[in-house]
């Protein structure tokens, strides 16, 4: 059991993985979307202000080409103006960043029509965003600027760029805040979990079933230990018996005592012939499983057979054992004689068994379609609905202390329901402890 146990946790702990994984590739996947939009915008507030400034600009970034120094002295010309401004000679050959600095001292960025045409992009490319926030940082300014402030909630997810400076100073840099609702992303995802879901679940079904199987192999190879005990020392008494009997009978014989011979010639006879009946339960239960039991079917009297079965029960000396037959009419059986009263006799000997001093059993028989229907009810100790389910099974015998100190191997009822399916009809049990017992046989006319 521990095993199984084990082993879910083990698959429910990969399948978490995997949806881990998944949803770790799934927010890489949309924080390069995010950043290629990011780009783009840039590129697109870029082209909308060139519009709207108009005229010519020109720019230059020095005229010494065997200037070794880092810093170097750039200029940007207007119609009317120049500006001067440094810039670090890494970011010579940088056009993006030279045509942003020339336009930073003519139209500054505009942080507003950035954060709108980088919404737009976003929801163009299926990215399902709640909120974007723009940041600008202004290092000349010595200030930072937001579109507005970021949306603090548990149901949303947060995303962040990193910083790209515009300009050929790095004086001026954009970060982009992206909110995605969870349960938009936890659509995307559907497909993933629905399948993570139900191979957990499938997983948890078979794991369930397996360790069911297993703890009831545990609890028949239990039984079947417990029942090999009993039998060892059920069968050791028949057989020392009989043995001690033989014993003293051949020291009998050798006196000539003929009343003492035939009395240990009966009680070995009958030590044996309890050895037989055991072994004989045994046997029919181990035939019944492989079901090569051959019937021999005859046409019998069952007012006739209940009226000997009465008289035959309602005489033991040990118990008072009332039976009151109802048979409104007479039917004719077509069934194994043997086998059949074995079946009547199972039931009633387990319910003069497990009953206290007296025992009241109600049998009803009679004719429905084409079966015969036989109810076999008694007011003893009745049957806990923690066990109903394996009485039938082989070598079950009840949990109470009392039904444990009956003698029995448990094949009894097992027996019966073999037999019932090798007959063709069927048995079924309803109980309450301290009020009854009844048995429903259906057989076939």
């Amino acid at each position: 059991m521990s095993s199984v146990a084990i082993a879910l946790i083990a698959i429910v702990a990969l399948q978490i993985l995997w949806l881990f994984t998944v949803y770790q590739a799934y927010y890489k996947s949309i924080n390069l979307l995010i950043t290629n939009n990011l780009k783009q915008s840039i590129e697109e507030e870029f082209l909308l202000r060139n519009k709207q400034i108009g005229g010519t600009v020109s720019f230059s970034i020095g005229s010494k080409e065997d200037d070794n120094s880092m810093i170097r002295t750039g200029s940007v010309v207007a119609a009317d103006t120049i500006y001067k401004f440094s810039y670090n000679s890494a970011n010579k050959y940088n056009d993006a960043k030279a045509r942003q600095t020339a336009l930073k001292y003519f139209l500054p960025l505009n942080i507003n029509d950035l954060d709108s045409i980088f919404n737009q992009l976003l929801l163009n490319t299926s990215v399902p965003v709640k909120y974007t926030v723009i940041e600008m940082l202004d290092k000349d300014k010595n200030e930072t600027k937001r579109t507005h402030l970021i949306v603090k909630s548990r149901l949303l997810q947060n995303f962040e760029t990193e910083t790209f400076w515009l300009d050929l100073t790095d004086t001026i840099g954009i970060k982009a805040f992206v909110q995605i609702p969870y349960d938009d992303i936890l659509r995307q995802l559907a497909l993933q979990l629905f399948l993570s879901a139900l191979l957990i679940t499938g997983v948890t079904i078979v794991l369930f079933r397996l360790s069911q199987t297993i703890f009831r192999q545990y609890k028949a190879e239990s039984i079947k230990k417990e029942y090999i005990d009993f039998m060892t020392h059920e069968f050791n008494r028949p057989i020392a018996s009989s043995l001690l009997s033989l014993e003293f009978l051949q020291d009998h014989i050798h006196k000539n005592d003929r009343q003492s011979n035939e009395e240990l010639l009966d009680n070995s006879i009958l030590a044996l012939k309890k050895l037989s009946i055991y072994v004989e339960k045994i046997q029919e239960i181990s035939l019944g499983a492989d079901e090569k039991i051959e019937l021999v079917k005859d046409n019998i009297s069952l007012i006739s057979f209940f009226r000997d079965f009465k008289e035959r029960y309602e005489a033991v000396k040990h118990k008072k054992v009332t039976i009151h037959l109802q048979i409104a009419e007479e039917i004719n059986l077509t069934t194994d004689l043997i086998h059949f009263s074995n079946i009547m006799d199972n039931l009633t000997e387990n319910s003069i068994k497990y009953s206290d001093e007296s025992v009241k059993i109600d049998i009803k028989v009679f004719r429905q379609d084409s079966n015969v229907h036989i109810h076999h009810r008694d007011d003893g100790w009745g049957i806990p609905s923690s066990e109903i389910n394996n009485i039938f099974d082989n070598f079950y015998r009840g949990r109470s202390v009392e039904k444990r100190r009956k003698k029995g191997f448990g094949l009894g009822l097992s027996y019966v329901k073999t037999m019932m399916k090798q007959l063709g009809g069927s048995i079924s049990v309803s109980s309450k402890v301290k009020e009854f017992t009844e048995f429903i046989i259906i057989h076939p006319l």
